[in-house]
């Protein structure tokens, strides 16, 4: 059992980093027909470098060149109904509870909220005039990121 001043601080810094994720743009991932020229492309535009993520290996991180993660890139479905996008996501302490509040102010659910394996959590959630955002939750415990403030 933790010491009353050590489980305040720890509470305290878990409400500073919720305080900060929550709204703030955490991640964007790019959905495109041909994943291979668009990590080409990007990387001669801005030179990022695409580099498998495992265990999905359909999925790429783009890398600026001193190797911070700060995309993503896939190839869309083929029968996707949508052209190729940019998807920002938008962080949260809790993406079930955020999901949960979008649909209570009138936005939609479009894909209910799943884990990313050793990543964290997301859902694709419409705002009441049809805009579409994703919102993120980073893993619990993830060195470096949720629970650091």
């Amino acid at each position: 059992m933790q010491p009353p001043l050590a489980a305040a601080a720890r509470s305290i810094r878990m409400r500073v980093m919720a305080d900060r994720l929550l709204g703030s743009f955490v991640w964007c991932e790019l959905m495109t027909a041909d994943s291979g020229a668009a990590q080409s492309f990007y990387n001669k535009v801005v030179g990022w470098k695409a580099v498998p993520f495992a265990p999905d290996s359909s999925y790429s991180v783009f890398n600026t060149a001193s190797g911070v993660g700060v995309a993503g890139v896939m190839k869309m479905p083929d029968n996707a109904s949508h052209p190729p996008n940019w998807m920002m996501y938008v962080g949260s302490p809790n993406v079930d509870d955020t999901a949960m509040r979008v649909a209570q102010l009138g936005g939609r659910v479009v894909r209910q909220p799943e884990d990313i394996p050793n990543a964290g959590r997301f859902a694709v959630v419409q705002d009441p005039h049809g805009a579409k955002f994703g919102i993120y939750q980073t893993a619990p415990g993830r060195p470096g990121k949720s629970d650091e403030p």
